[in-house]
This record gives C-alpha cells, structure tokens and sequence, in this order.
C-alpha cells in the first residue's frame, strides 16, 4: 500500500470515530397520570418529569439501553441501530428540561467498524461499570465489552463468552437486560435475562456470566407474570435488582410493570421474582414502549429512576424520558 494510501485510510478511521453533535429538542412531560394530572406519588414512587426527544438526525430513536453517570446529569445509550446517544439531562430544581450536549456515532465491534446492518447490529441492553461497558445484541444473541477509557466513540466491542443456550432464544426475543450485581458473593457477575420464554407458560431464560470476573456462565431464570416481556433491569444502591417489563396487545394495550427482586436470591438455578412496584398503562399515563431503565444516586441522597422509550423509528410512537424518586 502507498504512503498516500496508508494517510487517507488513516484519516478515514480517525473521522469514523468522530462524534457527530447532534440537536435534541425536549417537550415537557409535566404530569404521569392521564386521568389524575396533580398526582404524583405512585406506589413508592413520586414523579419527577419527563420529556419527549425529536431529533432531525434519522439515526435518532429506538433506545433501549441507558446508564446514568455518576453526576446525575451525563449519559450514555445504545439504540436498535447499533448508535450510541451521550449527552446530559438539563434540570430546573429536580424536573428534567431538556438534552445538552447531546452526540450520535456508530457502536463499534472488534474490527473497529461499525456493527450496524451486520446480524449483530441490534443493540438492546447496556451496562456501565467504571470505564468498562457491556452491551448486548439481538439476532446474534451476545454480550460485548468495551473499555470506554478513549471514549465510547472509539470502543471496540469483544464477545463475553456465553452460555450456548443463547443461541437458541428467538431472533426478536434475545438478550434484553443486562446489569452487573454490586454486592454480594456474586459481585461483578453480569445477569442476563432474555425478553421472552421459549414458550407458553415457561419463565425467561436467564443467566450468570463472568462480567468482571472470571466466574463460568451458569443458569438461572425470571418469573414470568401476566405475559410481560421483560425489556431492562438496574441495581439499587442498596443492591436489589429493578426490572422492566412492557406487555403489548393488540391495537392499543401497551402496559409497563417495574419488579423490584431481592439480592440475596441471585444465585445459580435460582427462578427470580419480586414485588410490583409500579405498573402503568398507555391508556392511564404517559408513557410509551418502555425499554431502558438506569438508577442513580442524587446530591441530595435521593434514589433516581430514569426511563426511556424505544420508539421502533416509528412516527406513531414517542421517545419518552422519565424520571421517578424512589420513597423509602
């Protein structure tokens, strides 16, 4: 290869990991109830905003994965199209208003280039822990982990080994949460759940895989209730584990359900389950197809939920931001 050659592939590879800023408009949600606009406390949870995010960038939407940084205020997401979303949350007082600083790029595998449009490139699940991420891909059912200390624009992703029986979920019904336990003898162990069961009447298959230890993958599973597909899951800071659920039925029945599972029942072939702690309605609240859930701790030592909406880059659905104070 020439030396001109060498420079504009060089050139090339360094603007491909640029960063594209990118412009987020945000609507105000100011109540969550439909039917009760001046309620705000819902089981244990009181509502603190939401926003709904358009963007002219056609990349934008379809986010499913989202970890809050420490600040409260920084984020990162992963989208069905295989893009990262970073950016900060704007408040006044303690109510989201709006997105700043807001950046859209390619997640990358292990060559370096871009995994959207490969069999892999439906990114689904994020993790975030330190410098390290882990994300998980539909269709090729896996576990990749980046090391974000240059950036996640310029992360590669490698493959977590995993168990086989990941192979067999169903293509649109693959690895959908992901989240590292914080406490505990299965510390730095990821759990993994699928969004499905393979069949009627079955729980969600689910599993223990090495993370950021050296641990073997091992097998466990998620209750299934009432026909809910689970779509995100985030530790407490006080070590229980939160998970999503949406169930749709045709046309207009959208629900989403927030379990909250005891720590001390993760553990090898353990079925996991746990209390409700909010379940909604499209009908009753303002909500959409509910997909990332992130916890974070606030300044003021307040528990924060956030939750965003995979919008299937579809113009009758809405990306959706909210945010809840966990009341204990």
């Amino acid at each position: 290869m020439s030396r001109l050659a060498v420079l504009l592939a060089a050139l090339v590879s360094t603007s491909a990991a640029c960063a594209e800023p990118i412009g987020v408009n945000a609507q105000r949600i100011l109540s969550f109830s439909r039917t009760s606009p001046a309620e705000t406390h819902f089981g244990p949870l009181r509502f603190l905003g939401g926003l709904v995010l358009t963007s002219d960038n056609a990349q934008f939407g379809g986010f499913s994965g989202l970890r809050m940084g420490a600040d409260g205020a920084s984020f990162h997401a992963v989208s069905d199209r295989a893009h990262w979303l970073t950016g900060r949350i704007a408040y006044e007082g303690d109510r989201p208003s709006g997105i700043e600083a807001a950046e859209l790029f390619p997640i990358r595998g292990p060559d370096g280039q871009p995994i959207a449009g490969t069999r892999g490139g439906d990114t689904e699940a994020l993790e975030i822990s330190d410098s390290i991420a882990f994300i998980s891909t539909e269709g090729r059912h896996q576990v990749l982990r980046f090391a974000l200390g240059r950036g996640a624009a310029k992360a590669r992703g490698a493959k977590l080994p995993g168990a086989q029986a990941m192979a067999d979920l169903r293509r649109n019904a693959g690895i959908e949460a992901i989240a590292l336990v914080p406490d505990g003898p299965e510390k730095g162990t990821l759990v993994v759940i699928a969004e499905e069961p393979p069949e009627a009447g079955a729980d969600h298959p689910a599993w223990l895989v090495s993370g950021l230890t050296t641990k073997p993958v091992r097998a466990l599973g998620f209750k299934n209730r009432d026909g809910y597909a689970v779509t995100d899951m985030a530790f407490l800071p006080g070590g229980d584990l939160l998970v999503l659920e949406r169930r749709y039925r045709p046309l207009f029945s959208l629900n989403m359900r927030l379990r909250r599972v005891p720590l001390a029942s993760i553990a090898e072939g353990a079925v996991l389950d746990g209390e409700v702690l909010l379940e909604a309605s499209l009908g009753g609240h303002d909500i959409d197809n509910m997909e990332a859930l992130s916890v974070h701790r606030a300044a003021d030592g307040r528990t924060v939920l956030t939750l965003m909406s995979d919008d299937n880059f579809n113009r009758a659905q809405k990306t959706i931001l909210l945010q809840f104070a966990l009341v204990e």
